[in-house]
């Protein structure tokens, strides 16, 4: 929280301060459990360009934005006028090698862009979306291998009963396709 108060006549930073707090009994237990996700996540084979790890990789593969969602649902309903919460939502695409069909101009450097929607994730906050992301990761391990140990600092969490089912079908798919 030391940035917010770099700036004591921000008013929005102070106000975004208090939120976060009030959102987050124990900001420091957050903070660095977003931490090392953040750092677990970026080191992931899946995040890379073609194949190949680079700095820019991990948080290009990341579309970030705020959504107003039912605060009961936590879905964006046709109904606009239950949308009152406000989530930030992270959604993944990764870059596989560009073959065949996908071997078009300015891919061969990046790869061909591959939507994970199965990944996409929200949250209160971006950090508290962050956590869930690397969560959803180390649950579909069967799915995106990766050798580098789970944090200790992140307690597991107990898999919710659609989620399972959804990496039941992915497991399905990867397995007949």
């Amino acid at each position: 929280m030391r940035q917010y108060d770099a700036e004591p006549s921000d008013e929005l930073a102070h106000r975004l301060a208090r939120l976060f707090l009030r959102t987050n009994p124990a900001p420091t237990d957050t903070m660095e459990q977003f931490y090392e996700a953040w750092w677990w996540l970026r080191d992931h084979p899946m995040f890379r360009y073609a194949g190949v790890r680079t700095d820019e990789s991990f948080p290009e593969c990341l579309e970030v934005y705020p959504a107003k969602v039912d605060p009961t649902t936590r879905r964006i309903e046709d109904d606009k006028s239950k949308n009152t919460h406000v989530e930030i939502w992270i959604e993944v695409t990764t870059y596989e090698p560009a073959v065949g069909d996908l071997d078009l101009p300015g891919w061969q450097d990046t790869g061909a862009p591959c939507h994970h929607y199965r990944l996409d994730c929200g949250a209160d906050t971006y950090e508290e979306a962050v956590i869930i992301l690397a969560h959803k990761v180390w649950e579909r391990r069967e799915l995106y291998p990766f050798t580098k140990p789970w944090p200790e600092a992140i307690p597991h969490r107990e898999t919710p009963e659609d989620e399972l089912e959804s990496i039941r079908e992915e497991l399905e798919e990867a397995n007949n396709g």
